[in-house]
């Protein structure tokens, strides 16, 4: 879904989505839901978001008694991204493509660089089966 706010201090605007929350600062972004993970591509301006719930961490973390580290915003401007994990885990921020994180908005789905498995969780096995056929007729067509 992509998002647009304006941002009033006294109505915050978020968006709850897998194991993250994002709040909005007067900006658009995009979030992206996969079975493991949710993407947050921000397009203008900048949001925070923040993982709802503590991840499963590595020892010493685990052992019980020892306090998990504290849920930490994270600050994300236009042109990056941010991933909460299904494990509450939240992914260092990184650069992204906001055309191409936008792309389904005039109907087209752009993939670069991306492994196969994202690609046919992204446009849905039906879809790609369908895609292939089309793609061996036009192939067969040509020869």
């Amino acid at each position: 879904a992509w998002f647009k706010a304006v941002h009033n201090p006294r109505w915050p605007f978020m968006v709850r989505a897998g194991d993250g929350t994002i709040t909005a600062a007067g900006t658009a972004f995009v979030v992206t839901r996969y079975s493991d993970r949710v993407v947050v591509a921000v397009t203008e301006g900048k949001v925070v978001g923040k993982a709802s719930q503590p991840g499963r961490y590595a020892q010493p973390f685990d052992q019980p008694g020892v306090p998990k580290p504290p849920l930490t915003p994270v600050h994300v401007t236009q042109g990056n991204q941010l991933v909460f994990r299904e494990n509450g885990s939240v992914s260092p921020i990184k650069p992204t493509n906001t055309r191409v994180a936008t792309a389904w908005t005039q109907g087209r789905l752009i993939f670069d660089d991306q492994p196969l498995s994202e690609v046919v969780e992204a446009v849905g096995e039906d879809h790609l089966e369908r895609i292939l056929s089309d793609a061996q007729d036009m192939i067969a067509a040509a020869t």
